[in-house]
């Protein structure tokens, strides 16, 4: 690969002359301390390589409030004509539901054209039925397959600093885009010293520095929020604190194809499920080659194939590996909505032959979930309790795995407290717990989104 240089960030002679000579104004400032005598235009040049410095990171400030703020009157000009038309929209929903048709166009066209980090919220909340009314999930639900793309002027300029300008003897590249995400944009190529057929991510234009003014104003809203318990209790810092330690993961594309290499070995000889094949040698922080993986979209096979034995198959197979990933491997694909699932399908040939078996591709491992050996164990122990229906032992693990709060008591004496009533939050628990798993109420009926409510509820009710 060929080497770039950096860009000449400075344009004043004498900053970057005394920048670096700091360390040898420093040496000669000790040096004066234990009695040398050091040249007064030595300690010039420290005093002005301070003032530089100090100068330089005030104007960085400055230049990041700058750009949050006007990331946030974007965000706000976008949003603001689909607040203020909600109402019309719901009202008119029954008589004159064309209208309403027109409200969610909106609604999706400042969604797509707002950040990466909501477009991100987009796509899981898409899949979250449980969660969230069909409508939502119908109209958002595109964000699965297709995002706004970038240019392929941008995809060139990407590969000649990946890769130099020769990358095209090594590789043909087709400039029509086979998909986008949030993130980055994938392209079919193919190898030309031995013609294998590739998948050429690449990263988005100016997606990282969107994402780190998406999670600053993120950290900022939480700040504020945290005077509600609600979200003091179930962690909102902590939980966008790990939101952006993910995403900011997400940005590098190698990051990404080291995850894929750990998702094969850990589902090598295991059938029914693959992962696409990364190529090392040509991937980079912001360019990703791997093997190319043909199959059917999620809801294109949900909506056409008429085989219920091959979908609870299919199901089966999702729910086995994503069992394995947490309990087993502790090393999960966290971003399966349906954008990032195929259905390698066999064709009638095949068929006669038995040379093809049918199976799931995962595809776009940017994000991936582990947990500390602790974490894992209390999750495991609460989710075993909860499964087996023992709601007030899963109340139990609860409140003994929380953090505790420090309370004064009526003598002054410093505790430490977790719950205020334990008994009550375990019976509580118990039975949220029995109705969730009640046997005359079958899964599809489970509301999971009213049940964790409930939990949280219960969670604040019985909080110090």
């Amino acid at each position: 690969m060929a080497t770039r240089s950096l860009p000449y960030l400075y344009n004043k002679k004498s900053k970057i002359e005394c920048l670096l000579s700091n360390r040898n104004c420093v040496l000669l400032a000790q040096q004066t301390q234990r009695g040398f005598h050091a040249p007064s235009s030595s300690l010039k040049c420290l005093a002005l390589s301070q003032a530089v410095i100090l100068e330089d990171s005030f104007l960085e400030r400055l230049r990041h409030w700058i750009h949050t703020l006007l990331h946030l009157w974007k965000l706000l000009a976008l949003a603001t004509p689909v607040v203020l038309t909600a109402p019309l929209a719901l009202l008119s929903s029954s008589f004159a539901p064309s209208l309403e048709e027109t409200w969610w166009d909106l609604a999706v066209h400042f969604a797509q054209f707002s950040s990466p980090t909501l477009i991100k919220f987009m796509q899981w909340a898409s899949s979250r039925r449980d969660m969230f009314p069909a409508s939502f999930c119908d109209h958002f639900q595109r964000f699965h397959e297709k995002v706004p793309e970038h240019s392929w002027k941008f995809t060139e300029h990407t590969l000649n600093e990946a890769f130099g300008r020769e990358w095209s003897e090594i590789l043909e590249i087709e400039k029509e885009s086979i998909g986008s995400g949030c993130i980055a944009q994938v392209y079919r190529g193919k190898l030309k010293s031995d013609g294998r057929l590739v998948a050429v991510k690449v990263i988005h234009p100016n997606v990282k520095r969107m994402v780190e003014l998406d999670l600053g104003l993120m950290q900022r809203l939480v700040s504020f929020l945290e005077i509600f318990p609600l979200l003091r209790w179930v962690g909102a810092r902590e939980s966008v604190a790990e939101f952006s330690n993910v995403m900011l993961r997400q940005l590098n594309l190698r990051t990404e194809a080291e995850s894929l290499e750990h998702f094969r070995r850990n589902f090598a000889g295991r059938s029914g499920i693959r992962f696409p094949k990364p190529y090392m040698e040509y991937s980079s922080e912001n360019v990703l080659l791997e093997s190319l993986e043909e199959g059917v979209h999620f809801h294109d096979f949900v909506a056409t194939c008429k085989d219920v034995k091959k979908k609870k198959m299919f199901a089966r197979v999702i729910l086995d590996s994503y069992l394995k990933m947490v309990f087993l491997d502790n090393f999960a694909h966290g971003d399966l909505h349906p954008g990032n699932l195929l259905f390698d399908l066999a064709d009638d040939s095949a068929k006669r032959t038995n040379k093809h078996t049918e199976c799931v591709v995962a595809v776009d491992a940017g994000i991936v979930t582990r947990l500390e050996q602790k974490d894992l164990h209390n999750f495991v122990q609460v989710f075993h309790a909860v499964v087996t229906g023992n709601g007030h032992l899963a109340g139990e693990l609860i409140v003994s795995q929380s953090n505790p709060t420090i309370i004064t008591t009526t003598n002054g004496e410093r505790v430490e407290q977790r719950c205020k009533n334990i008994q009550a939050f375990c019976e509580g628990m118990n039975e949220i717990v029995s109705e969730a798993l009640h046997w005359n109420l079958g899964i599809r009926k489970v509301h999971v989104g009213k049940l964790l409510k409930r939990v949280m509820e219960l969670c604040c009710e019985q909080e110090y």
